[in-house]
């Protein structure tokens, strides 16, 4: 019995060698040997060579009581809120560019102004850095103009930030269960 017809058949073999060149160029999650803080930069260059970043995308840099914060930002024509983001990494690996493909189509069709903070990563930066990061990315939505009440904070860390509320009432929107 034959599943599928005969040209896909004849296309099996070139996506099995596909398949295998894609998956083999993933890291292989060994980070090595080393100390934390090598094995951690380690991981983050191996993920950081897989991330697909947008043209449309604007990194600046702004001064914070930490020293220099770089945000990433998608702006559209016409600003009807902005959205926060933290990206994913468990405070360790990640990097604003994370996510560009979906920033750039949420602030294209939603209006939104989306911001990832590059915040400091652990170990080398312990709690509460990121957090302060987070707080004086915001900081800075707020200088941009953009009301409390329309800067969603979301993403990975929606929930630690919203159980550590140092943001004004109405600024935090829990976006996961």
């Amino acid at each position: 019995m034959q599943l599928w017809d005969d040209e896909l058949e004849a296309l099996r073999e070139k996506i099995r060698t596909e398949a295998s060149e894609f998956i083999g160029s993933f890291p292989n999650g060994d980070p090595g040997a080393g100390s934390p803080r090598a094995r951690a930069e380690a991981m983050r260059e191996a993920e950081s060579r897989l991330v697909l970043r947008s043209d449309k995308a604007a990194d600046r840099v702004v001064e914070t009581p930490n020293g220099p914060l770089r945000l990433r930002e998608f702006r559209p024509e016409r600003v009807l809120g902005a959205m926060l983001h933290i990206h994913g990494g468990g405070w360790m690996t990640g990097e604003p560019a994370l996510t560009d493909p979906l920033h750039e189509a949420l602030s294209d069709h939603l209006g939104l102004a989306i911001v990832s903070v590059d915040y400091r990563l652990a170990p080398e930066n312990p709690f509460p850095a990121a957090l302060e990061d987070a707080l004086a990315a915001y900081g800075w939505l707020l200088k941009q103009g953009i009301p409390a009440k329309k800067i969603a904070i979301g993403r990975a860390h929606d929930v630690f930030i919203c159980i550590f509320p140092p943001f004004p009432s109405g600024s935090c929107i829990r976006t996961h269960p």
